[in-house]
């Protein structure tokens, strides 16, 4: 699993869990303060939120295009 998404709204981020599951994607959410400082990546930052959302990472590229349909944000 690797991280895809940090959000501040455990909610917002349950629906994006939700729109993945439906997809075919698996994921987890991990609270940032849990994570190991060797599994975070530069772009995390504690100011961001609370909550990291993991993806498979075979399917990575995939899972991230479904989280833009379900945010609406055009590539």
């Amino acid at each position: 699993m690797v991280p895809a998404l940090q959000l501040s709204e455990l909610d917002i981020l349950n629906s994006a869990r939700s729109h993945l599951d439906k997809n075919g994607f698996t994921s987890e959410t991990v609270l940032f303060k849990e994570l190991k400082s060797s599994g975070r990546k530069n772009w995390m930052d504690p100011d961001n939120g609370d909550y990291i959302l993991f993806v498979e990472e075979k399917a990575f590229q995939k899972a991230m295009q479904s989280l833009e349909v379900f945010f609406g944000i055009s590539g």
